[in-house]
């Protein structure tokens, strides 16, 4: 008894779960940038708001893709950074 009440109470937690998730896509296949910083200061991409933080963010227009670099000096990491003006649920 007590394990088919287990059952329906993950069953129904499982229903609750999935009824409040919601996902956001930011597409980039309709965006370009001719910047060398694609983000700076602020770019718009499906109407969320992207900022560069730290370093340089490249922008691929052919393959549609962002480039955050990453570099290794004296044992000391340097790498880049963006930042998106979104709720998040």
């Amino acid at each position: 008894m007590n394990r088919s009440l287990n059952l329906i109470y993950c069953f129904l937690l499982s229903i609750a779960v999935s009824k409040s998730y919601s996902q956001t896509v930011i597409d980039y296949s309709a965006w370009s940038s001719g910047q060398c910083n694609a983000f700076y200061p602020s770019a718009s991409v499906n109407s969320i708001t992207h900022t560069t933080t730290c370093g340089t963010i490249v922008y691929d227009n052919v393959n549609h893709a962002i480039e955050l670099n990453t570099r290794a000096e004296n044992n000391i990491y340097k790498g880049t950074e963006y930042k998106l003006g979104f709720n998040f649920k």
